[in-house]
């Protein structure tokens, strides 16, 4: 598909998918700043990834001009509500800070928020200007990647059989601080994946190179009792099936076709784990007693450890209880209680990692931590939001209002991501981590952009009220950063 603008600003809009592809390829592969915690790594790179899309607009008019017509498209109710709740959580931050550099901390929670949906109409407005070049250029980085990822853990499974050492989902992934961060970014990228040989046509390697990484994403899935994940997926693709009918076939077709495959990768080094002894291990690591204590929390109900006979490779995947939630109900309980002790504005943004004794970065769901942080009315107004958002977007794909159904396809199938991620933000820390906050920033722009608005004089002046800020928020975010 052509554009009709100049092609310095499709290269210069090209830059946005190509530089967060690029983060998530080499976050996740590689240890980009050695000396440094991969999460603290991948959060200082996502505030230089941000400020950098934020000066994309100062170089071109074409997407200030889109960025300015996506801006001006927005309903008056909901970017009322947005300001208003922005400001809600700055309120929060303000009336609970204990210190100097406490106050420092939860705005900077408020002000990376603000900045990351900012920056997704900026990536609409990309997308906007390069059509399905930056479709292909997303996409097709998103594959890479987990092809990349996939490849390297499995070379370490066969490694870890061939010299006879235990191998389970702790040691997997070691370019995440913990693998079930990798998780989250999965339940962005999984359903995504499908829209591959839909934009690459002309090629067959784009159906079997799609076939294998959805694959390798299901056996990683399977191998690290992704739980969560699965369970957003699945039920996130059910609500597709059934309401999204211009992305049925593919997600049903493709996703069958990857998960049959990446099970039987999985079964391939269940079973040559099972044929061999494997050792226990001694405990002698230094973070022996935080693996213990998992342990026990991936034990059945009554405290009895699983059914013996089994290498750790099952027992910490298909062995997991399914309907064990792993420590997550205390949490939980610590969080209604904040918010009912602090139902208007919560204990201040980021404040539950300030607050628990244990240190816990956060409560493994979302709009309780809102609830507990913000306030009961910010929790409210998003979960409003996204359901209304949710009811109007699936409307408009299944009228298929995008012109072109492909586009609508497509739509359809980034919102079955964006659905699995809400659902899995309801059991884990989706929405708070840098690599799983990029890709949310890159699939919700996507379908932003796919959105059709007509543009007006008046809407593409609005584009400094939406830059200026974004700037403004990611330069102090960098510095907060970088001196932190």
């Amino acid at each position: 598909m052509s554009t009709k603008h100049p092609e310095s600003a499709t290269v210069i809009s090209l830059a946005a998918p190509t530089l967060i592809g690029l983060y998530l390829l080499l976050t996740s592969t590689r240890a980009l700043i050695p000396g440094i915690w991969p999460y603290d790594a991948k959060r200082i790179l996502q505030f230089a990834l941000l400020l950098i899309l934020f000066l994309i607009p100062l170089v071109s008019r074409r997407v200030r001009a889109e960025f300015g017509d996506l801006l001006g498209a927005v309903p008056g109710w909901l970017r009322m509500t947005a300001l208003a709740l922005f400001g809600w959580g700055g309120a929060s931050a303000l009336l609970n800070a204990q210190s100097g550099m406490h106050l420092a901390n939860s705005l900077s929670e408020v002000a990376l928020l603000s900045a990351l949906v900012l920056a997704a109409f900026i990536v609409a407005a990309c997308r906007r200007v390069t059509l399905r070049r930056f479709d292909q250029v997303a996409i097709g980085l998103l594959a890479f990647t987990g092809l990349t990822v996939g490849a390297q853990e499995l070379i370490g499974v066969i490694a870890a059989h061939h010299a006879g050492v235990e191998f389970n989902f702790r040691v997997s992934l070691l370019h995440f601080s913990w693998p079930r961060f990798y998780n989250q970014v999965q339940s962005w990228v999984v359903p995504a994946l499908v829209a591959l040989p839909m934009l690459f046509t002309r090629s067959r390697l784009a159906s079997v190179l799609c076939i294998i990484v959805l694959g390798l994403h299901w056996y990683i899935i399977l191998m690290t009792g992704a739980r969560g994940t699965f369970v957003a997926i699945t039920a996130a693709s059910m609500f597709a099936l059934v309401f999204l009918s211009p992305a049925r076939s593919r997600l049903l077709s493709w996703q069958i076709a990857g998960f049959a495959l990446g099970a039987l990768v999985f079964a391939a080094v269940m079973f040559s784990f099972e044929s061999g002894d494997q050792p226990a291990g001694d405990g002698s690591d230094p973070q022996s007693k935080q693996h213990e204590r998992i342990r026990d929390a991936d034990r059945g109900a009554g405290g009895k450890a699983l059914a013996g006979g089994e290498s750790s490779f099952f027992r910490q995947s298909l062995g997991r209880p399914m309907v064990h939630t792993s420590g997550r109900t205390w949490m939980w309980t610590v969080t209604i209680r904040d918010a009912r002790e602090h139902p208007l504005f919560g204990i201040g943004p980021m404040n539950y990692v300030c607050t628990r004794p244990e240190r816990i970065g956060h409560p493994h769901n979302f709009p309780l931590q809102l609830a507990a942080e913000w306030g009961i009315p910010a929790a409210l107004a998003v979960s409003v939001v996204f359901l209304v958002l949710l009811y109007q977007v699936s409307r408009r794909i299944r009228l298929n209002r995008y012109g072109d159904s492909e586009d609508t396809a497509l739509a359809g199938i980034l919102l079955t991501g964006i659905l699995a991620a809400a659902l899995h933000a309801c059991l884990s820390g989706v929405m708070v981590m840098p690599a799983s906050q990029v890709t949310g920033l890159l699939i919700c722009g996507m379908l932003l952009g796919l959105q059709p608005t007509g543009r007006t004089e008046s809407a593409i002046s609005t584009w400094r009220w939406g830059f200026i800020p974004g700037l403004l928020l990611t330069t102090g975010l960098l510095l907060l950063g970088a001196h932190e």
